[in-house]
């Protein structure tokens, strides 16, 4: 057998919807002469923006995930249900477990991203809504735990971004529409600045605050947590605010092992790639969805920048390996932003149209997502 003979490993690493599309490419347009591995800790990878509905209980659990060993025996692409833990980019490897390595030629990296942990008493006390299995799994116990409860309940979910508000308003609508729950809670969405949805069109704003003050979410501006203690948050003004269940869905983080491995990150510990979706160091090493921290035009944390960026991956992994020039992605400035108010309605705009809001919009979202699952449940 010859050099060139020998097949190059090109490991995935994570789930996302990037990797998912891209993996979806490789059923119709193999990559000769390749061992593409697929890398994930879960089996199945949750469409995020179906999150809301899933939790409001208008989807099932299998609607909203992609069953990811099924997609990969499709495609001729090995899986392996591991967690990653370290990478040496020198020897292009990676450690997945204890005495557990394996060698690439070629790396991709699509993890998403985490709620900040860094606060004192996050992780004791507080469910991150990533990952998303781990945080759906929690919640199914809380609703029970409600349930099986006649005391009053605060919940209290920290984050005023867009997730937070999508989540908050689900949660409402899910157990206030449960005979076993309806009554028993007391909701709070705090957040630390100084108004919701830094970035928003004061339109959408407006609608949502009236939509939370419909439905009896209490709104705490300005609460910035500086601790989480049990029974309460402690902000940095010395407030604080008693819980009995605590949500967390703040600002994005990364992965710790990926700027412990040398690999040129920003200051959140996203991975630094250029033009062409590539390590700005380690030139075998690509990125893409929230990991990913376009170096020459940064964009916010959004799913529909990963989905625009599969194909411009399978590409350039493709001219990489047999050594072409690669295809530059250009990100768009602008896109449809559509916000799911917890029962089966939703608002949203693009610049520079209006904003809208009401059942149709939810009914549109809805038909775009399941346009989206549908490429992956009938393959």
């Amino acid at each position: 057998m010859t050099q060139n003979s020998i097949p190059k490993n090109i490991i995935l690493v994570g789930g996302g919807h990037a990797h998912a599309l891209l993996i979806k490419q490789c059923i119709t347009n193999p990559v000769a002469n390749t061992r593409l591995i697929l890398i994930s800790p879960q089996n199945r990878t949750p469409y995020s923006g179906m999150l809301p509905g899933l939790i409001a209980g208008h989807y099932k659990y299998d609607d909203i995930h992609i069953n990811l060993p099924a997609l990969c025996a499709v495609a001729n692409v090995e899986f392996i249900q591991a967690s990653v833990y370290g990478l040496n980019p020198d020897t292009r490897t990676l450690h997945i477990g204890q005495n557990q390595d394996l060698q690439y030629d070629l790396l991709s990296i699509d993890i998403g991203s985490t709620p900040d942990h860094s606060v004192p008493g996050v992780l004791e006390y507080a469910m991150p809504v990533k990952p998303i299995a781990t945080f759906y799994e929690h919640w199914l116990k809380i609703k029970q735990q409600i349930g099986g409860t006649q005391n009053q309940q605060n919940l209290v979910l920290i984050g005023g971004g867009a997730g937070g508000v999508e989540i908050i308003l689900a949660m409402q609508w899910a157990l206030e529409h449960d005979s076993l729950t309806k009554n028993k809670i007391t909701y709070t969405l705090a957040f630390g600045t100084a108004d919701l949805l830094p970035g928003y069109p004061k339109r959408i704003i407006n609608l949502v605050k009236q939509c939370c003050h419909d439905r009896n979410i209490r709104l705490h501006p300005g609460f910035s947590v500086k601790l989480v203690a049990e029974p309460a948050l402690i902000s940095q003004k010395s407030e604080t605010l008693p819980y009995d269940h605590l949500f967390w869905c703040t600002q994005a983080s990364a992965a710790d092992w990926l700027s412990a491995s040398g690999l040129a990150c920003n200051d959140e510990g996203f991975i630094r790639v250029n033009q062409y979706l590539q390590s700005i160091s380690h030139p075998e090493i690509f990125a893409a969805g929230d990991i990913a921290h376009m170096e020459q035009s940064p964009r916010p944390k959004a799913g529909v920048y990963a989905v625009r960026q599969a194909p411009y991956l399978f590409d350039n992994l493709r001219k990489h390996l047999h050594g072409k020039t690669l295809t530059r992605y250009n990100p768009q400035d602008n896109f449809l932003s559509l916000l799911s108010l917890g029962n089966k309605t939703a608002c949203g705009y693009k610049k520079p149209f209006p904003v809208v809001a009401g059942p149709w919009v939810w009914n549109w979202k809805n038909r775009i997502d399941q346009k989206f699952m549908d490429q992956f449940q009938h393959l």
